[in-house]
């Protein structure tokens, strides 16, 4: 029973942990399209540029003045993508290392219910009951009046005194 509530609750954390990352990445995904579409935009702008005939106003030098702006542009669109991407991937490390280290700790929990030994208390739960109803029995009680007072069946009551040779 207690390795079911383990199990449902790890299995709960665990739906919950991919809800949340499937919600976020698509919010990061929505953002990296809107980046991509930006990058397209200059790039093409950029193809432009570079396919119409220089003014004569202008010169070459402002030309790789306008790129490198353009590049600067580009690089700092780029780090505005990248960071919010290395701290999703920092944060599901160290989900994931913390998922690991609650996997060991269930197998351990499990392991150590797995090894409790039997005491004599869990090995007699029924011989305490059998003692109990043949005791009531013994004192003149019916068996309806040893089902109250014991919670157990008429039938199981019955069953246990016939197996104790005490009624036919």
């Amino acid at each position: 029973m207690f390795e079911m509530l383990i199990f449902i609750a790890f299995a709960i954390v665990l739906l919950l942990l991919i809800a949340f990352f499937y919600f976020r990445d698509q919010s990061v995904f929505q953002k990296l399209q809107a980046y991509e579409s930006a990058i397209d935009d200059i790039q093409s702008r950029l193809h432009r540029l570079e396919n119409q005939p220089l003014p004569q106003k202008e010169s070459k030098s402002d030309l790789k003045e306008l790129i490198l702006k353009l590049e600067d542009r580009f690089d700092g669109k780029l780090s505005e993508v990248g960071e919010p991407l290395l701290r999703t991937i920092r944060a599901l490390k160290a989900i994931e290392d913390r998922l690991e280290k609650l996997e060991k700790k269930v197998d351990e929990k499990i392991g150590e219910i797995r090894n409790v030994p039997r005491t004599q208390e869990n090995l007699t739960d029924t011989s305490r009951y059998e003692e109990r109803v043949i005791t009531l029995y013994k004192e003149g009680k019916s068996i309806e009046e040893i089902s109250k007072l014991t919670r157990i069946g008429v039938g199981e009551i019955d069953l246990m005194l016939r197996l104790a040779k005490l009624k036919k």
